[in-house]
């Protein structure tokens, strides 16, 4: 079993290389959004417990880490993937997902916070998110563990991390 982190701006694409990836190992994924609380990243309370034995254990996929465990994620995976989808391509992802999670006629939850989701995504599309790619960065420079870096810049290279994970899997 592998221990994954994925990071990359929001609309990069983590939430669905964190599917896919799961689907082929059975992994447990992780997703920050369901462990802190909203607009903050920091672990809940309730949460903590179970977030900490996850990050002791076997094999997880972690779609984003609460800031106050970056540092442990980082010394306990084992594949650290940093997706740099170039900003055109994330904001065409992101105007997605405000389609499909904010006008969903079906979701009251959708419905209700809505206003907070239009004001982050108008908030997160207007900057290029250079000070959160230089602070990655910085974080990847500090490695001092046998943690294997991907960079990932495009869907085709998306496709092939998923392909060589699927083979790794298989044998």
């Amino acid at each position: 079993m592998k221990k994954i982190y994925i990071v990359g701006l929001s609309g990069s694409g983590k939430s669905t290389l964190a599917r896919k990836l799961a689907e082929i190992s059975g992994n447990r994924v992780v997703h920050v959004d369901l462990i802190t609380p909203r607009g903050s990243m920091k672990v809940s309370p309730e949460k903590r417990d179970e977030f900490e034995t996850i990050l002791k254990s076997e094999g997880w996929i972690l779609d984003g880490c609460p800031l106050e465990y970056r540092d442990e994620a980082i010394q306990r995976s084992d594949v650290y993937v940093y997706l740099q989808i170039e900003d055109r391509q994330r904001k065409k992802n992101l105007l997605k997902r405000v389609w499909s999670q904010v006008f969903n006629p079906n979701s009251a939850t959708n419905r209700q916070e809505s206003p907070f989701r239009l004001r982050t995504y108008r908030r997160i599309m207007a900057s290029r998110g250079a000070m959160i790619e230089a602070e990655i960065e910085q974080r990847i420079a500090r490695f001092s563990t046998d943690t294997e870096v991907i960079r990932i810049r495009s869907h085709l290279e998306n496709a092939a991390f998923i392909d060589r994970y699927r083979t790794y899997y298989a044998t």
